[in-house]
């Protein structure tokens, strides 16, 4: 709910350049992270949206878009200050080594759905190809492959195959051409929101049901961005439709 209501301020503050709209996103999703801390990665798409603005307009620079930038760096310093509340799940500080043995770790002797077992990290190399993998076992287990019977196959029909629409959607809506602007920018921001959040929550995930459990966090993001171009349209016809009222 509170990383829901962040999306939903930052996507106001994209529209009104509200300041208080921007402090309200950023308090909602800090406390969202004190809760679970993987949820602190929707930070990334917003950091990218100010990343692409500011290049988009480098020649502007006026006091309100140093001020949202010194938020940032405040938040920033407040977040590696208090790492133990607010990224106290995170490998913050630790070596490789110890990160691979996070990675590896085995799944409960109790999980039936465990999955990727038989997958060891021991590089840097062997950590950025497995990462995509976990992320889209965590996204859509339990796979066709692993069926075990009515069970998988009804976790397959509601819920797996609701996430994989909404995954082909949000790579049409971030496809489409006639999204330019800040609308595309705001779509390709909170696509990388999602990914990075499904990321690190599937390090730490080895199960189908836990998976299940786990991606439900990204369930309102997917949604929001699905939604986006349904309520430009809807928008534009309550423009035109004003204009001949007028």
């Amino acid at each position: 709910m509170l990383s829901t209501l962040s999306v939903y301020n930052f996507i106001k503050y994209s529209y009104t350049k509200s300041v208080s709209d921007l402090l309200t996103s950023l308090l909602l999703l800090c406390i969202a992270s004190v809760l679970h801390a993987g949820i602190i990665l929707v930070a990334t798409g917003y950091l990218y949206y100010f990343l692409r603005e500011t290049k988009m307009s480098l020649f502007n620079v006026r006091p309100r878009r140093a001020f949202v930038w010194a938020v940032f760096g405040v938040v920033m310093v407040l977040l590696l200050l208090n790492k133990d509340i607010f990224l106290r799940k995170f490998a913050v500080g630790v070596s490789l080594e110890q990160l691979y043995s996070v990675v590896n770790r085995p799944a409960p002797v109790h999980a039936g759905s465990a999955y990727l077992q038989g997958y060891r990290v021991s590089s840097l190399t062997d950590l950025i190809t497995f990462v995509p993998l976990k992320t889209i076992y965590l996204l859509l287990s339990p796979m066709i492959w692993d069926v075990r019977g009515f069970q998988d196959v009804a976790a397959i029909l509601l819920d797996s195959a609701f996430y994989l629409i909404l995954m082909l959607s949000m790579c049409e809506v971030w496809l489409k051409r006639h999204l330019v602007g800040k609308h595309k920018l705001l779509i390709e921001a909170l696509v990388l929101s999602i990914v990075a959040v499904a990321a690190v929550f599937a390090m730490g995930t080895t199960a189908a049901g836990t998976a299940m459990r786990h991606r439900y966090k990204i369930l309102s993001l997917l949604l929001i961005t699905t939604s986006i171009p349904v309520s430009m349209k809807i928008r534009r016809a309550e423009s035109i439709a004003n204009r001949y009222d007028m």
